[in-house]
């Protein structure tokens, strides 16, 4: 098979000698931008590329995403060097300003990050975060997770640079494991939009926090205060029971080798029911505050036990003396009557 000249005819052979001109009404350079606009979306990973000599590629739609590769003329010999030229992000809103909506929902949003950096429960390096927004695609406004945590990710430490302030996925190289909406209103959208985009996102596992009732329909909620889904190709199945989760009960997340739990309990002097990280068993991850508590307490029984066994030792001895004297009063006793206490 052969392409004319003009790109718009195509000619097959077969070996009867037959030749047949197959005429396409193709519009090169719009599939070539199609393709690109798919290449901008879908790239998140850096593509190794070998020729015989240095390539810069931008042609078309794709000089979004550009790769400038150094390489030995042998192709059996590694890459000697690779310069990524980042995609052009002038035009994505990575910060609007807006505050968090309410006192419970930012409360509760530290709740789900700080234990992660007081208590070593993963292995860093990891973002954990809140009210972050999340870029997957150059060509698509992005979106914020009242909670987000991602694994083996390092946070960008030169915020003066536009590009570490968001989590971009294409400089991550990876999306989030777990997002988290704490709904306020019923205008977030939660089940329905959201969901469907953290699954276009392939976000491992997707949680809704409902403590204010706000979607307790029976298609929505009803009457549970926490959802929690996993992705299963290309789709979220529910891991929460049908009937609700009891306060106390985790589900624990696999990838992430972590469970999340409601927990009732006093959470900066505001009693409630909190959503928190836990372990297996249903432990919930200490705060730092509640860390040191527990230290403290800890402590504080080490030196009771250590006060009780010094108050045991010093009865103990005050016994011996007493004993010792009461032996000694009968010794004068027994010598008075002429006895000698040895021979007793």
């Amino acid at each position: 098979m052969s392409f004319g000249p003009d790109g718009q005819t195509l000619a097959s052979a077969s070996r009867d000698t037959t030749v047949i001109l197959w005429k396409w009404n193709l519009d090169f350079d719009k599939l070539v931008a199609q393709g690109c606009d798919w290449l901008n979306q879908e790239l998140s990973i850096v593509i190794n590329v070998a020729a015989e000599t240095s390539e810069v590629f931008s042609w078309h739609g794709c000089s979004r995403i550009v790769i400038h590769v150094f390489v030995y003329r042998s192709m059996s010999q590694p890459l000697l060097s690779e310069e990524i030229v980042r995609p052009d992000i002038s035009h994505l809103v990575l910060e609007d300003g807006v505050p968090v909506d309410n006192f419970q929902s930012e409360k509760q949003q530290r709740l789900l990050v700080e234990p992660l950096y007081s208590s070593p429960v993963i292995p860093p390096p990891f973002i954990a975060a809140a009210n972050v927004g999340i870029f997957y695609s150059i060509n698509q406004d992005g979106i914020a997770p009242d909670v987000f945590l991602s694994l083996g990710v390092q946070m960008p430490d030169n915020w003066v640079e536009r590009h570490n302030r968001s989590y971009l996925v294409w400089e991550f190289g990876k999306v989030p494991e777990v997002a988290i909406e704490v709904v306020s209103n019923r205008k977030g959208n939660e089940l329905g939009s959201k969901k469907e985009t953290y699954a276009r996102m392939k976000v491992d596992y997707y949680v809704v926090f409902d403590p204010l009732r706000q979607l307790q329909q029976p298609d929505e909620m009803n009457g549970s205060l926490l959802k929690i889904w996993a992705l299963s190709a290309g789709r979220y199945i529910e891991l929460t029971p049908a009937e609700g989760l009891s306060v106390g009960e985790p589900i624990y997340l696999d990838t992430v080798n972590l469970g999340l739990t409601l927990w009732e309990g006093e959470f900066e002097m505001v009693p409630g029911i909190w959503l928190r990280w836990c372990d297996r068993a249903g432990i919930v991850i200490p705060t730092g505050a509640e860390a040191r508590a527990i230290e403290q307490q800890r402590a504080d029984q080490e030196r009771q036990r250590a006060e009780q066994a010094q108050q045991q030792a010093e009865q103990a001895q005050q016994q011996a003396e007493q004993e010792r004297q009461r032996a000694e009063r009968l010794a004068d006793r027994l010598r008075a009557m002429g006895i000698d206490p040895d021979d007793v």
